[in-house]
């Protein structure tokens, strides 16, 4: 897999004021792409649980949700509130996940959601280059 680097949008006079603190919004950038790809990790090891597993891993579910928004919250207020509302979405659970629980099936779908967010924020706040 080749090396992607990122570097922060600044469009005309929006987010002026950030790019003044652009190493900060970098540094909180690479953090929610090192948080997306844990979420990735929580999403693959629930798609296997036994039901004695479920507790724990929504726990952890649960305090990743919480570090990611605060996380987000350093970047803008409007990426918190869609990053926990979550708007309307329609994921797909992947070919012989394992449902446990009611609990499990929301939590699970909630985090592909939240992945694909952390995804849109990434590409809404930076350009890639090779």
């Amino acid at each position: 897999m080749g090396h992607r680097s990122h570097s922060l949008r600044v469009e005309g006079d929006s987010f002026k004021h950030l790019w003044e603190d652009k190493e900060v919004v970098i540094a909180i950038l690479e953090d929610l792409e090192a948080l997306r790809a844990e979420a990735a990790k929580l999403q693959i090891e629930g798609r296997q649980l036994a039901k004695p597993e479920l507790p724990d891993w929504l726990a952890r579910v649960d305090q990743w949700t919480t570090r990611a928004k605060n996380k987000l919250a350093h970047l803008h207020p409007a990426e918190a509130g869609n990053f926990t509302t979550l708007g309307v979405y329609d994921p797909k659970l992947s070919a012989g996940t394992k449902i446990v629980s009611n609990d499990h099936q929301t939590a699970l779908l909630n985090l592909i959601r939240r992945i694909d967010i952390l995804a849109e924020i990434r590409d809404r706040w930076t350009t890639t280059g090779s």
